[in-house]
């Protein structure tokens, strides 16, 4: 994947909803970051949110990942969208065997994302 055109800066207390109003949030934000991507396959066009994670003891950090606000046993683990091999942070292409999030509202202060005046469509 060629490098991430934006990166969501320091947000701690991120909250990121999908398409299907499905609210996620880093179950260890202090080693968690995330990129957007824009991409368009078969002319439809999302924005998908791809996670990063650091630690400083170099160990995996098998257990970084986004819960999903409503069920908290459904989590998406970093070392899922890199096949497993941290190491490397050779992503999945989007469309492959990860299920990237579709992006659809992004908020730095926790779940719920406050839409309220908000305008436009995101789908």
């Amino acid at each position: 994947m060629p490098p991430f055109p934006f990166t969501i800066p320091d947000c701690s207390d991120s909250c990121i909803c999908d398409v299907n109003n499905e609210c996620w949030f880093s179950n260890n934000p202090g080693f968690s970051s995330f990129s957007l991507r824009t991409i368009c396959i078969q002319g439809k066009c999302n924005v998908y949110i791809l996670q990063h994670t650091f630690s400083p003891y170099q160990d995996k950090p098998s257990n970084v990942g986004m819960v999903s606000q409503t069920n908290a046993s459904k989590i998406k683990f970093y070392d899922e969208q890199v096949g497993g091999n941290w190491f490397s942070r050779s992503y999945y292409p989007i469309g492959g065997p990860f299920d990237y999030i579709k992006v659809k509202s992004i908020s730095c202060d926790g779940c719920p994302v406050n839409m309220e005046g908000c305008t436009g469509d995101a789908s």
